[in-house]
């Protein structure tokens, strides 16, 4: 996983320092420490300083299955500042 993201829940916790691949409209993560639901939002930290929000359409997760290690493989939508805005001051 190359990409640096963090987690914002709908009640304020947010989880950072998580490792996912991040695309166009989707985002893989193997790990299995945070609940990661339907509207969540996921802040994608670029090596320019500048971050990619996310909103989580479907959380896919998958669970450990022989040596696959459970994982998520969201289905997303990009958002803009102003919605991210919103949702974090709510």
């Amino acid at each position: 996983m190359t990409d640096r993201i963090s987690v914002l829940k709908s009640n304020g916790v947010r989880v950072d320092g998580l490792r996912a691949l991040v695309k166009k409209n989707s985002i893989l993560t193997q790990q299995d420490l945070v609940v990661i639901e339907a509207g969540d939002l996921i802040v994608r930290q670029l090596c320019t300083g500048r971050e990619e929000t996310y909103e989580v359409l479907d959380p896919g997760f998958h669970e450990k299955f022989y040596d696959i290690r459970a994982a998520y493989h969201m289905e997303v939508r990009r958002c803009d500042r102003a919605r991210r805005g919103k949702l974090a001051a709510d």
